[in-house]
């Protein structure tokens, strides 16, 4: 289990490219890749419950009050806006796309999962032959093929979806 926390701490370590979604839980760790632009985990950079200066409010008003971002905490406020859908068309094939050529290329294999809606890179990093120089390569190919992928063709990810905003 120490890998696991070591892996999920290398993936915290660039939240610029991923976001651990679970884990670590038994040498599991759940991670997606993030488009750029993204913050606190949210493609353009809005969580639900976030409203900004000139966002529409729960009771139909527009907020003029918000000199910047900022999370609303009551309760019909919280339940307006996680009611609203995020898109995660663009990190989701983004995070397709590495998992499927990572193991097109077969140095390590990997498994996938949809979580929430969020399409999710799953890593174990625990077996009878597991050492920490396989854990810290592994992350480096995952680290490795995100950045390409982002990079590659204009960052066409081959269904019209573009990675880079």
């Amino acid at each position: 289990m120490a890998l696991g926390e070591l892996f999920a701490g290398l993936v915290r370590g660039r939240e610029d490219l991923f976001e651990v979604v679970e884990g670590p839980r038994f040498a599991l760790t759940v991670v997606r890749c993030r488009v750029r632009g993204e913050v606190d985990g949210r493609e353009n950079g809005k969580r639900n419950g976030d409203i900004a200066k000139g966002d529409i409010l729960p009771n139909g008003h527009i907020d003029t009050t918000s000199s910047s971002t900022t999370t609303k905490t009551s309760q019909e406020t919280t339940n307006a806006y996680n009611a609203k859908p995020i898109d995660y068309t663009t990190s989701n094939a983004l995070t397709k796309k590495v998992y499927e050529t990572i193991n097109s290329r077969g140095e390590i294999f990997l498994t996938s999962s949809v979580l929430d809606g969020l399409y999710t890179i799953r890593v174990v990093s625990a077996n009878e032959r597991a050492e920490e120089k396989y854990v810290r390569r592994a992350f480096e190919i995952l680290v490795g093929v995100c950045e390409e992928m982002r990079n590659t063709s204009e960052n066409d990810l081959g269904d019209g979806m573009r990675v880079g905003r």
